[in-house]
């Protein structure tokens, strides 16, 4: 017996067609895991311009601030500025990929105002590091892009 293929059989195969694609877009979007940027995504927008202040006074500083990758380590170099001020905050090393990656350090310098962060073990990638302290009179941000990759 031979089928023939005929106007009905081309909506039928369309239909059947469609629904497949459909379902298969949705189990494949389901099985996608979710990251948002922070945990508290809304609560920081909010403080935005708070964040924008902080920028502002950063970029005021008279002093460079720098971010290397040097021997296993990340060296985060504060200005001389703050070589009589007691500076409290947090390092944020935001792994673009993974947030379960992310790492938050508590700033304690040394007697060069350096911060020293090691490196062993984090995974290789790009990193978004957010260092967000305060002198006791001003709040600072500053944000700096690197890719991190094992020597």
């Amino acid at each position: 017996m031979k089928l023939k293929f005929t106007w009905g059989t081309g909506i039928v195969l369309a239909i059947v067609s469609f629904v497949t694609f459909g379902i298969a877009v949705i189990v494949f979007s389901t099985s996608q895991s979710i990251n948002f940027v922070t945990k508290d995504y809304y609560s920081q927008g909010v403080n935005y311009e708070q964040m924008l202040l902080k920028q502002k006074n950063t970029a005021e500083l008279k002093g460079v601030f720098k971010i290397e990758d040097k021997n296993d380590e990340f060296q985060i170099t504060f200005p001389e500025d703050f070589k009589t001020e007691k500076i409290t905050g947090t390092i944020q090393m935001y792994y673009v990929t993974d947030f379960k990656q992310d790492k938050v350090v508590q700033i304690q310098l040394d007697t060069t105002l350096t911060q020293h962060i090691g490196t062993a073990e984090l995974p290789k990638g790009r990193y978004l590091i957010k260092v967000d302290w305060t002198d006791g009179k001003n709040a600072y941000f500053y944000e700096h892009k690197t890719d991190f990759n094992k020597k």
